[in-house]
């Protein structure tokens, strides 16, 4: 359904949760972080963003307030910069059919191999192989004894089908983090499997 969006807006939906995340951060923060959170929230998408512009823009000549952003937020500006922006590529892999090679500056790296890098980093796979790897469609199964369409390899089918909207709306509900695999997401939903296929149903009802 959102296939006619292009990669920037199909970004900019998926960032939606980014800006909930630093809006609470903001909220329990310190006014001398606010300023940091803004300019990331403003510029995460740019490429030259880190530490050192932070810094310059905001007229910082030492470190003692990238110390109290660590202390605060609990990492690093840099590591909180690139936990957000490969959240971002995590959603655009797994409910969207971005290409790799795009997807690298639109989340604010200068190419594929930088931002492959920092993918692997922190997710022990390149992006091709976490795609492949988590959105290959699993076999059908009733091994809980509910009956196929409630069984847990049957919820983790469904949430593999999603589109960008869906999945967000779904995470929304279950106040759940949908930027991981699909069998994550249902292990963490198993005691509440009958329930995911209703909003499930009930979602996609509503688009129709």
């Amino acid at each position: 359904m959102f296939e006619h969006l292009s990669p920037e807006a199909l970004r900019d939906l998926a960032s939606r949760s980014i800006h909930d995340q630093i809006r609470r951060d903001q909220e329990r923060t310190s006014e001398l972080i606010s300023p940091w959170l803004d300019h990331i929230w403003t510029h995460l998408f740019d490429p030259g963003l880190n530490v050192t512009q932070l810094r310059r823009v905001l007229g910082i000549r030492n470190n003692s307030e990238a110390i109290f952003f660590h202390i605060e937020i609990g990492i690093p500006p840099g590591r909180y910069i690139e936990q957000h922006r490969l959240r971002i590529a995590r959603l655009l892999l797994l409910y969207t059919r971005v290409p790799i090679t795009p997807l690298a500056p639109l989340v604010g790296y200068r190419g594929i191999a930088s931002f492959s890098r920092a993918f692997h980093r922190l997710h022990g796979l390149r992006p091709r192989a976490y795609r492949n790897r988590h959105t290959t469609p699993v076999a059908n199964s009733a091994s809980d004894g509910r009956g196929w369409h409630h069984s847990l390899p049957r919820l983790v089918q469904r949430l593999q089908q999603l589109d960008l909207q869906t999945a967000l709306t779904f995470g929304e509900h279950f106040e759940i983090d949908v930027a991981r695999p699909a069998t994550e997401l249902a292990a963490e939903l198993e005691g509440r499997v009958r329930e995911a296929h209703r909003v499930l149903d009930d979602i996609e009802q509503t688009r129709l």
